[in-house]
């Protein structure tokens, strides 16, 4: 499940993000990408970013 399911906007990612972060520190580059796409696909599920 993409752990930005629940967000409603562009704020509710970064905060998860945010929260996220000392996870990420720790996090190898594979973990980073897949948070990073999670976001990306929230936002555009949300209508705020195209990303191709």
């Amino acid at each position: 499940m993409n752990r930005f399911a629940n967000a409603q906007s562009v704020s509710d990612i970064i905060d998860q993000l945010a929260a996220d972060a000392v996870v990420g520190d720790r996090a190898g580059i594979e973990q980073r990408q897949q948070i990073a796409a999670e976001a990306k696909e929230r936002l555009v599920e949300l209508g705020m970013a195209n990303f191709s």
